[in-house]
């Protein structure tokens, strides 16, 4: 038994993305959110960044 896929991998990265925005967009209007981007800021000591 082989496995075949069915997209490419660019294709399949459209459509996983795809996929994580209709998510996200319909959860936050099902629990009336908004997103907000901010910019992670750490300090510089943390070794996180």
């Amino acid at each position: 038994m082989t496995f075949t896929t069915l997209l490419t991998p660019k294709e399949t990265q459209i459509a996983i993305f795809a996929i994580k925005d209709y998510i996200e967009e319909n959860l936050c209007k099902e629990l009336n959110l908004i997103r907000v981007t901010y910019p992670l800021i750490v300090d510089a000591e943390s070794g996180i960044n």
